[in-house]
């Protein structure tokens, strides 16, 4: 599943939403905080590998 997808799915994640997106191989230390449109544009087409409310984990 993309993010497009999860996006589309997800009811939850208004316009104004910030989403914390980390990537599968790095370790997250810290909130990577970034605006649901931000994302999309930049990240959208990339795979989720998990998530869990508005914290995304990408391959």
């Amino acid at each position: 599943m993309t993010l497009f997808e999860l996006h589309s799915i997800n009811y939850g994640w208004c316009k104004d939403t910030c989403i914390d997106i980390h990537f599968e191989d790095e370790e997250a230390i810290s909130y990577n905080l970034i605006p649901i449109e931000t994302a999309l544009k930049e990240l959208g087409v990339r795979e989720v590998a998990w998530f869990v409310d508005d914290l995304v984990v990408l391959v």
